[in-house]
C-alpha cells in the first residue's frame, strides 16, 4: 500500500509542477498538453511520467536538448515522500486523503509564492473548503475549535499589517498570509 501512496504522490506532484508552471506563464494557458519550459513544444506522453522520463532524458528536453529544472522531479519526489510519511503516521481515512490533498496545495502555493510573492484567493478558497470536509466528514476538529483556529491565524498577522502601517511604513503584503492562515488553522 505505501509503493501505491508513493507513485500517487509522483503523480499528483507531475500536476503540482503544471499548477506551479502555469501560474502565471500565458505561453501555457491555451495549451492542454505538457510543452518543454525552452523549446515550448508539446512533450510526448512517453517523455512525461513523473520522474522515470527525467531520469531516463538526463534532465533534458527530447527536441531541442536543453536542461529541463531540476525542480520538475524535486516536486514531483517531495511530493511522493509527503504522501508516503502521511500514510504511515495516519490510518486509511478520509482524513488521510484531505491531508495528502492539502500537503499538495501546499506545495503548490509554496513554490508560487517563492516565484511571485503571491498566495493565490483560488487556493486559499480550496484550502477553506478542505478546511470544512475535515470538519464534518472526520471527528478529529469541532466547530469551536475550527473557528478558534481560523481567527488566531487571521487576527495575528492581520494585527501585525496593522501595526506596520501604523508606523509610516508602506503597505504590508501579508494580506495573503493573513487569510491563507485563517483557512490553515
Amino acid at each position: 500500500m505505501g509503493i501505491l501512496f508513493l507513485v500517487l504522490g509522483l503523480i499528483i506532484g507531475s500536476y503540482c509542477n503544471v499548477i506551479i508552471a502555469r501560474y502565471a506563464d500565458d505561453s501555457y494557458k491555451n495549451s492542454k498538453r505538457s510543452l518543454c519550459p525552452k523549446c515550448k513544444e508539446i512533450i510526448a506522453w512517453y517523455d512525461n511520467v513523473p520522474l522515470v522520463s527525467y531520469l531516463l532524458l538526463k534532465g533534458k528536453c527530447r527536441k531541442c536538448n536543453e536542461r529541463i529544472s531540476i525542480r520538475y522531479p524535486f516536486v514531483e519526489t517531495l511530493n511522493a515522500l509527503i504522501y508516503l510519511a502521511i500514510y504511515f503516521r495516519l490510518d486509511l481515512s478520509i482524513g488521510l486523503i484531505l491531508i495528502c490533498a492539502l500537503s499538495s496545495l501546499l506545495m503548490c502555493i509554496t513554490f508560487i509564492d517563492i516565484d511571485h510573492m503571491v498566495i493565490p484567493n483560488r487556493f486559499v478558497a480550496i484550502i477553506f473548503i478542505l478546511g470544512i470536509l475535515r470538519l464534518f466528514l472526520t471527528n478529529e476538529l469541532t466547530i469551536s475549535s475550527a473557528l478558534y483556529g481560523g481567527l488566531i491565524g487571521y487576527g495575528f498577522f492581520s494585527n501585525h499589517c496593522s501595526t506596520y502601517r501604523c508606523n509610516g511604513r508602506r503597505r504590508c503584503k501579508a494580506n495573503g498570509s493573513c487569510r491563507f492562515l485563517a483557512g490553515f488553522c
